[in-house]
């Protein structure tokens, strides 16, 4: 069970009719309520298995990738991470895909849709707005065109999606873990 059940049992069973002088043989009446529940290890095994920790460090093209229990690899980007007005900026699709999100990007508009499980994270260039599900947010700084690719921020995008960002101001590393 992946969550708190409870379950109820009422059983009654009658084995001879009140005709017989009323008196009721081998009469029976059972009620019982029982509980289940996963155990924590369970549940923290089966979240393991599905774990995602991401590591980037600004300036650098490489992305450490571990998933689950697999071995970490290292997946490169053609534009490395960098700084603006105090927030990271990261390429779109390099780390987004490798989250299992779907990047779609709209020319003629400029409007990129990050779409993950359920969730729908929409941007538009230069344009500080973040839509996600129909929630405006409002970023700090908005996404733009370097080297012809698209920059977004990573905090709130990775956020939004349920991820859990960490930043190593010493070394310039950010680690992302999903929840």
């Amino acid at each position: 069970f992946y969550e708190y059940i409870t379950t109820r049992y009422i059983r009654f069973d009658i084995t001879s009719s009140l005709d017989d002088g009323c008196k009721i043989k081998n009469a029976h009446a059972t009620l019982c309520e029982v509980n289940f529940l996963v155990q924590d290890s369970v549940v923290e095994a089966e979240k393991a298995e599905s774990r995602q920790h991401f590591e980037l460090t600004i300036g650098s093209k490489d992305i450490l990738v571990k998933k689950g229990k697999a071995d970490a690899f290292t997946k490169t980007i053609d534009v490395a991470p960098m700084i603006v007005n105090g927030t990271t900026l990261i390429p779109l699709r390099g780390l987004f895909e490798e989250m299992g999100a779907e990047v779609i990007w709209h020319g003629d508009t400029q409007q990129i849709d990050v779409k993950k499980d359920d969730m729908t994270v929409t941007f538009r260039i230069e344009d500080n707005r973040v839509i996600a599900d129909g929630v405006r947010y409002s970023a700090i700084v908005a996404p733009r065109i370097v080297d012809g690719r698209t920059l977004i921020p990573l905090r709130i995008v990775s956020e939004i999606l349920g991820y859990t960002v960490g930043w190593d101001g010493e070394t310039q590393k950010i680690t992302i873990e999903s929840n």
